[in-house]
């Protein structure tokens, strides 16, 4: 379950999405949470403010910067500032616990999975390092300029950020660090039997373990599903011509034997099967479909 606060006062407020493209819905108010969808700019938001879970790990501004930060804000917020940045002065908390969304356009608000393990809770972020977000209805504009972080909200997002940035290091670490451990583990017991074969008398090349790439993994294992394919369409021909008599009349077209084997397979079946020999015959066209052993072609890599 989520470790969300809410903020002072527990009343439903109204907002709208405004941002450049879509706006995500978390399961948790993290950014270290699951992303389980995304909602349009302009989509009404009806929810209330709750605190995130890092912000009680973020420490407190002082209060000759809290007031610097307050000041800069009034400043911006009036346009006369001299080009200063306006700032959301008004906003206590980074997180909105979302409860229904009023979609403005179709597919506005895309499939939501709710998570079951964090209670199934819908979370948006208020708002972002460049202005955009969720602006409360009637009270922030969304046609003015885009109203930024307070310092101290500022202060948690960039703490909430590296957190989300060390857990996803700390994940990559943790594999490199099981396949290390098993790496290692393996090499000792290679060892071991190498000791074992020398006190016999007997000597072997030392392999090098050398990882694959992806695309080489990918293609070993097209060629291992190529071949079953190719053993399952071997046999299923195998099973049509014993059951139409073929063998023993002497083919298709043939005394005793019928003109089209596929004649009694299920029309869909049928299609297939023709639609699949006419590709193999293009293919035959450009290269042989079986090649001698001991030619160059076998010889080749594959």
């Amino acid at each position: 379950a989520s470790s969300s606060r809410p903020a002072d006062g527990d009343a439903q407020k109204r907002f709208v999405v405004r941002c450049e493209g879509r706006w995500r819905v978390r399961s948790a108010p993290t950014l270290n949470s699951k992303v389980i969808g995304t909602i349009a700019g302009g989509t009404i938001v009806i929810g209330k403010e709750v605190r995130g879970e890092v912000a009680d790990s973020v420490p407190a501004l002082d209060p000759g910067r809290a007031a610097g930060a307050a000041l800069v804000g009034a400043r911006g917020r009036d346009g006369s500032g001299g080009g200063e940045v306006a700032f959301a002065t008004k906003l206590q908390t980074l997180w909105v616990e979302a409860l229904r969304f009023e979609a403005k356009e179709p597919q506005g608000v895309s499939d939501i999975k709710r998570d079951a393990a964090s209670g199934g809770a819908l979370y948006c972020l208020r708002r972002n390092a460049l202005g955009f977000g969720l602006y409360e209805d009637d009270v922030e504009s969304v046609s003015g300029p885009l109203l930024h972080l307070p310092e101290a909200l500022s202060a948690e997002l960039r703490a909430d950020a590296q957190h989300a940035s060390a857990s996803k290091s700390e994940d990559v670490s943790l594999t490199w660090k099981l396949l290390g451990a098993a790496e290692s583990v393996g090499d000792f017991f290679t060892s071991m039997w190498g000791s074992a074969s020398e006190e016999a008398g007997l000597q072997e090349d030392m392999k090098l373990h050398v990882r694959k790439r992806p695309e080489e993994v990918f293609e070993v294992r097209q060629r291992e599903q190529l071949k079953k394919a190719a053993s399952a369409l071997k046999k299923a021909c195998h099973r049509i011509l014993s059951k139409s008599g073929a063998g023993a009349g002497g083919g298709p077209g043939g005394p005793g034997g019928p003109e089209d084997l596929t004649a009694g397979l299920p029309k869909e079946v049928a299609r297939r099967f023709a639609r699949l020999r006419n590709s193999l015959a293009q293919s035959s066209n450009s290269a042989p479909l079986v090649v001698p052993a001991g030619s160059p072609a076998a010889q080749a890599p594959a």
